[in-house]
């Protein structure tokens, strides 16, 4: 009944008039992380949380279009620093990390639509030589060979085994972690410097995702994190980066301080929520919505509007109550 119950709401269209009443005047900024060819080697390896397959991606860019007016970084900086005004239900694309396949698949679903996104790059996985990047890796390590977090560091857990690795070499990293992988893939993961300074900028812009990818409530040098990482992707791609997105969500108000401090006019969190379109300033930190498989798939008819528009709507409810 409950499900039934949604489906009437939906092609009644009372979900759609609850969109446009609540959700007008926001800024929703999508997060995305890996598109991949579902039932590839690579889609097989992936962290399954965090990839897309192709038609869900392709699905999600038609729903932006229908739904949203899909805007660019410059656009909400420009709204941000008091110089225009964001569109009637705005929404921001962005990806993190910097991984191969968002240029190999999705750059191309994002020309095909004429659409911009945001790739939030990390600056370690660009510089790290060898096909894997080392933190995919770990994470294959956390989930298949839990145990091993033992050995890699007293507190057996993720992020102190993270801390004790990014005190060995870079390209030494993925080495230690050798005895506990089953996975090699064939092509390198992420971008390197040509990729970085090939992408399309017609449809990217960019953005930092810190040095080291580690939290920045856990960075031993945040200067680094924050100046360091511009200035290098500012080199590599030929621009001024102005804004960050924090690696694993992790900020504090001090973090936030020291960012606007250097160089980053705007700063995104991994906090799901809608933005407020009049909150959107200078002193702002703007919450993205992680979106999974799961939220556009319906277990009887697979890719589903409905289902996305729902999954939104929610998060609609969650901005309304913090405002």
């Amino acid at each position: 009944m409950k499900l039934l119950l949604k489906r009437l709401l939906w092609l009644s269209g009372v979900f759609h008039l609850e969109h446009w009443l609540r959700n007008r005047r926001t800024l929703t900024v999508a997060m995305f992380h890996r598109v991949l060819p579902q039932g590839s080697e690579a889609w097989q390896h992936a962290e399954q949380e965090y990839a897309v397959g192709l038609d869900e991606f392709e699905f999600c860019l038609r729903f932006f279009k229908c739904h949203y007016n899909v805007v660019s970084l410059e656009q909400v900086r420009r709204a941000a620093q008091g110089d225009g005004t964001l569109p009637d239900k705005a929404l921001l694309i962005s990806f993190d990390d910097g991984w191969q396949d968002n240029v190999d698949h999705a750059q191309p679903l994002l020309a095909k639509h004429g659409l911009r996104a945001t790739l939030f790059v990390n600056v370690d996985a660009v510089r790290q030589q060898g096909l894997r990047w080392w933190q995919d890796a770990l994470v294959e390590v956390a989930h298949a060979r839990p145990d091993a977090l033992a050995t890699l560091s007293p507190a057996g857990d993720f992020y102190s085994a993270a801390q004790v690795m990014l005190e060995k070499p870079l390209d030494e990293r993925c080495d230690v972690l050798a005895p506990w992988l089953g996975y090699q893939p064939q092509t390198r993961q992420m971008l390197d410097e040509a990729g970085l300074a090939a992408l399309d900028r017609k449809v990217w812009d960019i953005g930092s995702h810190g040095l080291t990818h580690v939290p920045m409530t856990y960075a031993p040098n945040l200067d680094a994190e924050l100046d360091g990482s511009a200035r290098q992707l500012g080199q590599w791609c030929g621009g001024h980066v102005t804004a960050l997105a924090f690696p694993h969500g992790r900020y504090t108000s001090d973090i936030v301080k020291r960012a606007r401090e250097t160089t980053y006019q705007l700063v995104f969190s991994s906090d799901a929520r809608l933005n407020r379109s009049e909150a959107v300033t200078a002193a702002s930190v703007l919450g993205r919505i992680h979106i999974p498989s799961a939220a556009m798939r319906d277990e009887s008819q697979g890719l589903c509007a409905r289902t996305l528009a729902l999954f939104l709507w929610r998060r609609q409810i969650m901005a309304t109550a913090q405002s």
